[in-house]
C-alpha cells in the first residue's frame, strides 16, 4: 500500500513590481514626493482662499492632504502593497510638521523686529561672539601683538641666560682640561 504523494500547495503569484527600475525609483522618489507634497499643499491653500485667509487648522489639513499625495507617489514607486502605509505615514508627517510650524511664533515683517532679532543673540552675555567696531578690533589686535612681543622678549632673556650658563660651563670645562 503505497501512500499517495502529497501535492505541493499551489504557488502564490508574486505581486507585480514597480514599473521603474530600483535605481530610477531611488532617484525620482524623493524629488517627486517633495515636489508633489509642496505643490499640492499650495494648490489646496490657494483653493481655500489663499495664505492670508486660511486658519492654522486649515493649514494642517492642507499639509495632511499634501503628505498623503506625496505618500501616494512614493507608494506607487515602491509597489502596490506600499501605497496605503506610505499615504498614512506621509500624511502624519505632513500634519505633525505643520502643527509644529503653527506652534512657532509668527515672524512679523517689520524692520525693527528684524534688526532686533538679527543682533539679539550677540547681545546675550552667554554669546561667545561680540560685535566690535574697527577701532575696537585694531586695539584688540594691538594688545595681542604687544603680549606676543613681551613673550618673545622673555624667551630671549631666558635664551641669553642659558647661553651665558653654557659659556660658563665651557669655560670651566676648558680650565679643567688645561693642566
Amino acid at each position: 500500500m503505497s501512500q499517495p504523494e502529497p501535492t505541493p500547495p499551489p504557488r502564490r503569484t508574486p505581486a507585480p513590481k514597480a514599473q521603474l527600475s530600483p535605481e530610477m525609483a531611488q532617484i525620482l522618489g524623493p524629488s517627486l514626493q517633495v515636489g508633489l507634497g509642496a505643490g499640492s499643499r499650495s494648490a489646496v491653500i490657494t483653493a481655500w482662499g489663499g495664505e492670508e485667509k486660511v486658519a492654522p487648522s486649515d493649514k494642517i489639513k492642507a499639509s495632511t492632504i499634501a503628505g498623503a499625495s506625496a505618500g501616494l507617489v512614493g507608494g506607487m514607486l515602491r509597489g502596490p502593497r506600499n501605497i496605503l502605509p506610505a499615504i498614512a505615514i506621509f500624511s502624519i508627517f505632513g500634519a505633525s510638521g505643520q502643527a509644529i510650524a503653527n506652534s512657532m511664533p509668527a515672524k512679523d515683517g517689520t524692520a525693527a523686529s528684524n534688526a532686533k532679532s538679527k543682533s539679539s543673540w550677540l547681545d546675550s552675555k552667554w554669546s561667545p561672539v561680540t560685535p566690535m567696531t574697527d577701532a575696537q578690533y585694531a586695539a584688540f589686535i594691538d594688545d595681542k601683538i604687544l603680549k606676543l612681543d613681551v613673550e618673545v622678549a622673555m624667551i630671549d632673556d631666558k635664551l641669553a641666560v642659558l647661553r651665558a650658563k653654557k659659556a660658563e660651563r665651557e669655560a670651566q670645562n676648558s680650565t679643567k682640561t688645561d693642566p
